[in-house]
């Protein structure tokens, strides 16, 4: 299994989740596009072999991020062919979002359950 690079293009989250120590701290905030785009040519320049290694999306909850989409796109310009975004789910259920997700080169989703009961789940998201 390749090694990983988590990239975190936001905080921001579409939940609410009772052990979430960024949404009680506030730690809530999108990265410019540029600042993620810079960050991630600094890393390209400074690892001929870096890409080996599988990119995992995540945050806070990426796939509210504005510019999720340029993002992919970047990375697979960039010559990263492993793309995986980790979610909650909760845009999955669009079906057009979901098929461009697949679309644009994610290859992975790393969903997060907290419970396969909705009750309990709704109570610890909030949601």
């Amino acid at each position: 299994m390749a090694e990983s690079i988590i990239i975190n293009p936001s905080m921001f989250c579409n939940n609410d989740c009772i052990m979430c120590k960024d949404y009680k701290t506030g730690k809530n905030y999108n990265f410019s596009y540029d600042e993620l785009i810079k960050k991630v040519s600094d890393l390209i320049s400074e690892d001929e072999g870096i890409h080996d290694y599988k990119i995992v999306i995540g945050g806070g909850e990426p796939t509210i991020y504005p510019r999720i989409f340029d993002l992919i796109q970047f990375l697979r310009d960039s010559g990263f062919n492993e793309i995986a975004i980790h979610t909650n789910g909760r845009r999955l259920s669009d079906y057009s979002f979901a098929k461009r997700l697949i679309e644009s080169g994610i290859k992975a989703f790393l969903v997060s359950f907290h419970s396969h009961i909705s009750s309990v789940s709704r109570k610890i998201s909030q949601k």
